[in-house]
């Protein structure tokens, strides 16, 4: 490239190089100026959707004018070369300017705040910079700071490759992508594939600014998973162990920076230059009272909303297949708190992946929780003593704690002390539903439950076998028993969904959720399968929602609920904002849930942002790859963004290990006639058809292949009859991109209106 010519640039010297492509010193001819230029990555520039909107944005970024940031003066192509043309800085990066001690205070103010500056005219433009670091921060020898590559990192495109060796390298890869970033300075939104805003770039400079007070980075770690792990959980080490010379107002500014939550993290950069300020002109004696105004460690006192998490409970018997048992202690507690308003309730998925972690520091950072319920059982014949304290995770300090010796039958009486004894340390007032457990007296059926919930979870055929033999082995011993008449009724929602007729399983999923309703009316799970009914069967989305509503106020802490809520009422009435933010709100309630990242997924694929897509399915299966849903997930994402290959063998792998269910056909099917593979796509369908057993091939897989072929026609007649077998996919026939090529067709509305649907604007 040295030496080359792009119109009437001459390229002198490489500068650098990073994920949006190489950097050059070049000479601008007309102007008789050196400039930097940045060269875009070949699959960035072949790409010309991608192309545009980054075209677009840079438009944006050109009028940026600060003296801060860096100018971008032109996007071009020559010779099929496409690139920026940017002002050229002379100087070092902050990188190379920090001592092994760190900076003194008075540069630290000087520079921090000339980036916050920066960030905050950026802001003000919604311009999210994603991917600020020391080697971005550029100090020109007369000390002036100039902040590079603003609002660039979101169009680098993501690459194959492996995870991190110890050296940490720059970018965090996962299996068939990368989340952007540099990963010691992403904030926890970015490296769990959650929406990002301005607050990321305000944790972004809180690392930069820790690293530049000390010397270190805040968060670190020899692997990338701990390193991330280190990011979700780890409070940085305190100024005082690295140096004593600080203020320490300072060091409040950058905590309040390096908050977990953006709720709680400064909220603009235009208010941390303000801190900043407020530091540099306080008197050292004025330091001491400055501090609290600069916001305090978040602990159980300093959360606006209370949160609690329940840890699995330690099974102490000698026989350790009763781990099923205090397992389910602890998930009758979550499923009773959930019902509390004013609480935010961590979902079992979450809490019970720290079942061995010691640190409740650790424990109570990463789900963002202020309080700690801890546990143990110890059951030996007709006994059971139970054990139970609830800890304050900001001091350590134990709020309640109790020892119940009883006799077996007691139980569920125990569960309710405990829940009881949560409302009155955190003063919380009860719901409508209370949070008394259901009477009962059947622990057999109690135990067949828990074992039904731990398969059910696993949403692959042969789980769901096992899973229903232990719901049925549950309601012979007590048919009256509502919460495995709702697990029932789940389990014929996913099979209905994932791999059989719909038409066999919708009739006794409704009347399942009717009869627990019905026995229960204050079950909010219940009354979330009553509204997936009357969506799945009667296409009533207004009564749904209503239905669902409802269920919220009787169990407003339930993620299963709130993912329901977004995937099943918003996303198919194409109110895809709401949509995200319930997935958003699951999310927070169950933060580690492989189903809930890929579910996101299908919302970000529904609203066409199919990198993030992506990224929240590759995050859904680093929590547990052999979660099939979200694979399949990951396949429409890959399909939309034409890397088929990849979303192929996806697919092939799934129908591998599962079979030819209903789900993983119609995904792979859907890539192949998107990637123009017809023939490949009927040979897939024919291959089921022959592979024997009772297999549900539903009427839309081949609908969308004979689309694909442009046979109008056909296609339409096997729509209309997936409409008339209540497919659940043709929940999102106004928004999801499979339906691109039936949506010109005269026909298309008409399908609309017999799912009493709109078209997405």
């Amino acid at each position: 490239m040295i030496g080359k010519k792009l119109s009437h640039y001459t390229v002198i010297a490489k500068l650098g190089e990073g994920g949006m492509g190489e950097v050059y010193r070049a000479e601008d001819t007309k102007l008789g100026r050196q400039v930097a230029i940045k060269v875009l990555p070949a699959e960035m520039a072949s790409n010309q959707e991608r192309l545009e909107r980054f075209q677009r944005e840079a438009k944006a970024l050109a009028a940026l004018d600060h003296p801060g940031i860096v100018t971008v003066y032109s996007v071009e192509e020559s010779d099929d070369v496409h690139f920026l043309t940017m002002q050229l800085v002379e100087g070092e990066p902050l990188d190379r300017l920090i001592p092994e001690k760190g900076l003194g205070a008075g540069r630290i103010l000087e520079i921090g705040t000339a980036i916050a500056e920066a960030l905050a005219a950026a802001h003000e433009k919604g311009i999210v910079h994603r991917d600020l670091k020391p080697s971005n921060i550029m100090v020109t020898g007369d000390g002036r700071v100039k902040v590079l590559d603003f609002g660039l990192a979101k169009f680098a495109a993501p690459q194959s490759g492996q995870l991190m060796s110890s050296e940490l390298a720059t970018e965090l890869h996962t299996r068939a992508g990368v989340v952007m970033g540099t990963v010691p300075y992403m904030s926890p939104e970015q490296v769990s594939g959650r929406v990002v805003d301005e607050t990321t770039d305000i944790f972004s400079l809180g690392v930069v600014l820790y690293e530049m007070a000390t010397g270190e980075r805040p968060f670190d770690g020899p692997s990338s998973a701990e390193l991330v792990s280190s990011i979700l959980r780890d409070t940085p080490r305190p100024f005082a162990e690295l140096r004593t010379d600080l203020p320490e107002p300072l060091e409040q500014v950058i905590g309040r920076c390096l908050e977990k939550s953006t709720a709680d993290r400064m909220p603009s950069a235009r208010a941390l230059c303000e801190a900043l300020a407020a530091v540099g002109s306080a008197p050292p004696s004025a330091q001491t009272e400055m501090a609290p105004s600069m916001g305090t460690p978040v602990g159980a006192e300093g959360h606006e909303t209370p949160s609690i998490a329940v840890l699995p409970f330690v099974n102490m018997s000698a026989d350790k297949e009763n781990q099923y048992f205090s397992d389910g202690l602890a998930e009758e507690i979550i499923n009773g708190l959930t019902r509390l308003p004013g609480l935010r309730v961590i979902a079992r998925t979450s809490a019970f992946r720290f079942r061995d972690e010691q640190d409740l520091r650790k424990v109570g950072a990463a789900l963002g929780v202020g309080t700690l319920l801890e546990g143990s059982v110890r059951r030996s014949g007709q006994r059971l003593r139970i054990t139970a304290q609830l800890t304050d995770i900001e001091d350590q300090s134990h709020l309640w704690s109790e020892r119940f010796d009883r006799e077996l039958d007691d139980v569920f009486a125990i569960q309710d002390e405990i829940s009881a004894a949560i409302v009155e340390k955190l003063h919380l007032s009860l719901g409508a539903a209370g949070t008394a457990t259901r009477e009962r007296t059947n622990l057999a059926a109690f135990e067949a439950l828990l074992e039904g919930r731990h398969y059910f979870s696993q949403f692959t055929p042969k789980a769901a076998e096992r899973a229903l033999a232990s719901l049925q082995r549950a309601l012979s011993l007590e048919p009256d028993y509502p919460d495995a008449l709702v697990l029932h009724a789940f389990y014929h929602v996913m099979l209905a969904y994932m791999f059989a007729d719909p038409r066999e399983e919708l009739p006794q999923t409704k009347a399942l959720a009717e009869r627990a309703l019905k026995l229960d009316p204050q079950h909010g799970e219940a009354q979330a399968t009553v509204a997936l009914a009357a969506v799945w069967m009667d296409r009533d989305w207004a009564g749904g929602e209503r239905l669902f509503r409802r269920a919220l106020e009787l169990a407003p802490a339930s993620a299963r609920i709130h993912e329901l809520y977004g995937l099943l009422c918003l996303l198919p009435t194409s109110r895809l904002a709401e949509a995200l933010a319930e997935l958003d709100r699951a999310i927070e309630l169950d933060p580690l849930s492989a189903l809930y990242a890929g579910n996101r997924g299908r919302v970000l694929t529904c609203s066409r942002r199919f990198a993030e897509a992506e990224e929240s399915c590759l995050r859904g299966l680093d929590l547990d790859p052999g979660q099939l849903l979200v694979q399949l997930e990951l396949i429409y994402a890959l399909t939309f963004q034409q890397k088929f290959a990849e979303a192929q063998a996806i697919g092939r792998r799934a129908i591998e290990t599962h079979g030819y269910g209903k789900a993983p056909l119609h995904a792979l099917a859907v890539s192949l006639s998107v990637a123009g593979e017809r023939e490949g796509a009927w040979q897939l369908l024919d291959d089921a058809g022959n592979a024997g057993g009772r297999l549900y091939q539903s009427p839309l897989t081949r609908g969308l292949v004979h689309a694909a072929s442009s046979e109008m026609d056909e296609a339409f007649r096997h729509v209309e009859q997936a409409i008339d077998q209540r497919d659940p996919l043709l929940w999102y026939l106004a928004v999801h991109p499979m339906f691109d090529s039936l949506r010109d067709d005269p026909l298309y509305p008409g399908l609309l209106r017999r799912m009493n649907l709109t078209a997405s604007s």
